[in-house]
C-alpha cells in the first residue's frame, strides 16, 4: 500500500489547500494527506465568517480525507507550520487500494464520523 503515496514537501507557511475549494471531480486534485514529520495548521471559518486556528496537526497525522472519499469541497484550511514532509495519496490511488484492502474505506469513513467539531454540529442542525 505505501508504494501508492509519493512525497511531498512543504516549506513554511504554505497553503495547502483552503475551505470552501472545490476538487476536481475527474480525480485530478484531490489528495489525502499523512504528516511523515513537521506540522501543519488547521484553520475553520465559522458560521460568523471568522477563520479561527482549531489545531495544529503532527507527525502520524492525516488530513484531507473527507474531500477524498466524498467528493465535496475542502472542509478546513490547512498550512504548513513548518518545513513538512507529507505522504501524498491521490484518489485514483487510494481506488487502487481499495480493490486489495475493502475495509479501508469502512474504517476511514468510522474514523471521520467521530469528528466533533462546531462547524459540524453546526451542520448537523441545519439539515
Amino acid at each position: 500500500m505505501i508504494h501508492k503515496f509519493s512525497t511531498y514537501l512543504v516549506e513554511p507557511e504554505k497553503l495547502i489547500f483552503e475551505q470552501f475549494e472545490d476538487v476536481d471531480k475527474n480525480l485530478n486534485n484531490i489528495y489525502f494527506y499523512l504528516i511523515a514529520k513537521g506540522a501543519v495548521d488547521v484553520f475553520i471559518e465559522d458560521q460568523k465568517k471568522q477563520v479561527k486556528m482549531v489545531d495544529t496537526m503532527r507527525n502520524g497525522e492525516f488530513f484531507g480525507e473527507i474531500s477524498m472519499l466524498y467528493g465535496c469541497k475542502r472542509t478546513a484550511t490547512i498550512k504548513s507550520g513548518k518545513y513538512t514532509t507529507l505522504a501524498q495519496l491521490s484518489k485514483k490511488s487510494y481506488q487502487d487500494i481499495l480493490l486489495e484492502f475493502p475495509d479501508l474505506n469502512i474504517h476511514l469513513k468510522q474514523f471521520i464520523y467521530k469528528y466533533n467539531d462546531r462547524m459540524k454540529r453546526f451542520i448537523m442542525q441545519s439539515i
